[in-house]
């Protein structure tokens, strides 16, 4: 909700009628940022109006040039009220009542009626009560309230790069817990969706549901709801993101099945020279969250994520299977070839992937000796195939080149389609 900056600067001027307006229309949204960090109605509800409170006291001497500043504000004055109520608990203060027997049930009118499953809502709502405060805060800044990394800056303090880091670990911490709660990586947008509908829910004048901007996370909405309906425990969360109409079409990211003709048009014939091979062995992987590495296969969905190993995506994989290995943030993959890579002429090495071609890459001995690579630049598209290459004339190698590292890296999921090298042994 948008404040009227022509009311608000009213109410700086001394305007109680106006006051009182800025003070409504602020409501709604200041309570779903204290449930949601808080997790607890009550709580929050107290919060809000201590929160609103210090606005009607301070307004006069307060700043706003702009939206951006008045939401900075009244962020910062709830993290504060959320991070001193903290400080205040005793270590005897008696557990609350659990949130969900908190919350009004739904009139029979209402569309919702039949479709609320309190163990699918209590399980994504767990799963974000075991998230440090940080994390929780950060996530609800950036996905439900669509602020950038400057504008979570102004609320939490700190540079960009520290806060687009903070999210980085907050996600990876999330899909951490809800997969401990039966939640596939798959399931995470619309686990995000269901849980900002249900806090949006008990906001006065909110909207009975929200959405997630997927490109945020790089994710499609309408898969990751969809997938939900998989599992037992999302079945009821995919009625109700279903009926609220929580998959966005206008925010699902689509891909393009081809690299891009008119960036990669001189670059196409390497696709089919024979001279540039595919992996022989996968020398090592890392995944910090032990979950196994999934993958696109265009034979099963476009879009749906599917268990895959690292061997069977990327080592002698034909072309025209088009199987995608996800590398997300801090996960990496090294392939190794059966002979030392060659310096010929033009690239001597490429990858190709899908969404933003953004990693750190190293060429590697196969054998524990890393360079890193110049860091692939983004140059917009990201949604759409890419051709991402190195010129080994243009290295200067300590050691003789045999293998490839690559690292996800960023808030979008790199799908690594294929990696080829020019050999020595090859004529």
């Amino acid at each position: 909700m948008n404040i009227d900056m022509k009311v608000l600067e009213a109410a700086q001027a001394g305007s109680r009628k106006s006051l009182s307006v800025v003070t409504e229309q602020a409501k709604p949204k200041v309570f779903a940022f204290l449930y949601r960090l808080t997790l607890d109605h009550h709580l929050a509800e107290d919060l809000c109006q201590e929160t609103l409170l210090n606005l009607v006291k301070s307004i006069g001497q307060l700043n706003f040039p702009s939206q951006e500043a008045f939401w900075a504000w009244l962020f910062r004055t709830a993290q504060g009220k959320v991070q001193h109520h903290r400080r205040t608990q005793t270590k005897h203060r008696v557990k609350t009542e659990s949130w969900l027997e908190h919350m009004d049930h739904p009139a029979p009118s209402e569309p919702m009626t039949g479709l609320f499953n309190k163990e699918t809502v209590d399980t994504i709502f767990n799963a974000m009560k075991a998230l440090r405060l940080d994390y929780r805060t950060v996530i609800v800044l950036r996905c439900m309230d669509e602020m950038s990394y400057a504008q979570i800056s102004n609320v939490l303090g700190g540079t960009q790069l520290r806060n687009k880091m903070l999210f980085f670990r907050a996600k990876q911490a999330l899909r951490h817990e809800l997969a401990k709660k039966g939640l596939k990586r798959s399931h995470f947008l619309g686990s995000l969706a269901i849980f900002a509908s249900v806090t949006s829910l008990r906001s006065q004048n909110a909207a009975g549901a929200s959405t997630i901007n997927a490109g945020l996370l790089n994710v499609g909405t309408t898969a990751s709801i969809l997938s939900l309906i998989t599992s037992k425990i999302g079945l009821a969360a995919a009625a109700i993101a279903l009926t609220f109409g929580l998959i966005s079409g206008g925010r699902t990211v689509h891909s393009a099945s081809q690299p891009q003709p008119d960036r990669y048009a001189h670059l196409m014939p390497l696709l089919q020279d024979t001279n540039f091979v595919t992996p022989s062995a996968i020398v090592g992987s890392y995944d910090p969250d032990r979950y196994g590495f999934t993958g696109i296969d265009p034979s099963v969905s476009s879009t749906r994520a599917v268990s895959m190993t690292c061997e069977e995506a990327l080592v002698n994989s034909p072309a025209n299977r088009g199987l995608r290995l996800i590398l997300p943030n801090r996960h990496w993959v090294e392939v190794g070839f059966n002979s030392p890579i060659k310096d010929g002429p033009g690239p001597d090495l490429f990858y190709t992937n899908w969404n933003c071609p953004v990693a750190r890459v190293f060429i590697t001995n196969g054998a524990g000796r890393i360079y890193e690579l110049p860091t692939p630049t983004c140059q917009g598209d990201c949604n759409r195939s890419h051709i991402t290459t190195f010129d080994l004339a243009e290295i200067t190698l300590p050691f003789t080149p045999q293998g490839f590292r690559i690292l996800g890296t960023g808030d979008q999921e790199l799908q690594l389609t294929s990696i080829r090298a020019r050999l020595q042994s090859i004529e």
